[in-house]
């Protein structure tokens, strides 16, 4: 009798949280990852019917995407790792190895 008990009591606190995550979720939906407001700067092409111009359209955007992407200056982080090796190949060189 006291194991049917515990059991029933189980189920209720268990569909007790279901319920309330159930709520919670429904009252306060989940955020979509991601920057929150942040705007990248590509306005739209213009709508002008033409096949030429929206290909133009297309690869200005594809260009701006890349500048966007890739407008960290990598080259320092390379330049001084191109360094530190010729250092420490210079270091073995000079113990005799």
């Amino acid at each position: 009798m006291k194991n049917n008990k515990n059991l029933i009591l189980l189920v209720v606190i268990g569909l007790i949280i279901i319920g309330s995550l159930t709520l919670l979720l429904i009252f306060n939906p989940l955020k979509p990852a991601g920057p929150e407001g942040e705007e990248t700067g590509i306005a739209p092409p213009e709508a002008t019917g033409n096949v030429g111009d929206l290909i133009d359209a297309l690869d200005k955007e594809i260009q701006d995407e890349m500048n966007l992407v890739y407008e960290e200056d990598d080259a320092e982080l390379i330049i001084s790792d191109n360094e530190a090796i010729n250092n420490f190949g210079q270091s073995a060189d000079d113990a005799g190895l």
